[in-house]
């Protein structure tokens, strides 16, 4: 029997430019989709669709104009995320809803190292252990040793995706949030970073994807939801072995 982890019911997001008189955009209309736990689902289609949108919502870094977005909570229970209040939502954050976006937003002069081990160490491991898991997280995501102890402002593009990915793997979310994990990524990053994508899947994390790089998210989804204009279809994939 399948789970559901999430529901999203009629969601709707406008934006409205003040500076053009109140001239509205809309971001995206009518979304719904129910993702299931351990679920991997793709969201695919052409730049400006909404895409992007529908997992601002979800994390709720934009609050919906329209519609439910129900998540079923190990710890809240069954809770709205579209009306959910500030200190649930960083609850949620904190413990079960993760966000990995194209870029790398980390304090700019803490070393890639510290900035695992400090991580850990607010989730409660000791010292010794949190070292040992930050050196194994940066050793499967194939960072040189050279560079643990650099600024993660100095590296590559494809280097920084990597810490991001580091980082969820870390926080071990039940729900996971993609933001183009693999877009201008060299082929061995892309494997690397797809390795561990399904490596999270395999722990048991429910995760969606935005993606404009299809040949990855085949390798990836269960299922994809293609936009068009603000609306999705959802089409069944069966994913290729990496």
């Amino acid at each position: 029997m399948e789970i559901p982890i999430l529901r999203v019911e009629g969601l709707s997001k406008n934006f409205t430019l003040h500076m053009l008189e109140g001239e509205m955009i809309y971001g995206c209309d009518d979304i719904n989709f129910t993702l299931n736990s351990g679920e991997f689902m793709g969201i695919a289609g052409p730049s400006g669709a909404g895409k992007s949108t529908i997992l601002k919502c979800i994390y709720r870094t934009y609050i919906p104009s329209g519609g439910n977005i129900w998540y079923y909570s190990d710890k809240i229970g069954k809770i709205d995320l579209s009306f959910a209040d500030e200190r649930k939502i960083l609850r949620l954050r904190y413990g079960e809803i993760g966000y990995v976006s194209q870029f790398l937003k980390v304090i700019p002069r803490v070393s890639t190292i510290n900035i695992l081990r400090g991580e850990l160490l607010q989730r409660g491991y000791n010292a010794a252990a949190a070292n040992q898991q930050a050196c194994e997280l940066l050793e499967m995501m194939k960072i040189n040793t050279s560079l643990w102890e650099a600024f993660p402002a100095t590296f590559s593009g494809g280097e920084q995706q990597r810490i991001n990915i580091a980082r969820a793997l870390l926080m071990k979310p039940r729900l996971l949030l993609l933001d183009e994990p693999t877009a201008a990524l060299d082929n061995e990053t892309k494997k690397i970073v797809i390795q561990a994508l399904l490596t999270l899947k395999q722990r048991g994390s429910s995760i969606i994807g935005v993606f404009h790089d299809r040949e990855s998210m085949n390798q990836l989804v269960d299922r994809v939801f293609t936009m068009r204009s603000g609306q999705c279809k959802s089409i069944k994939r069966k994913r290729v072995a990496v």
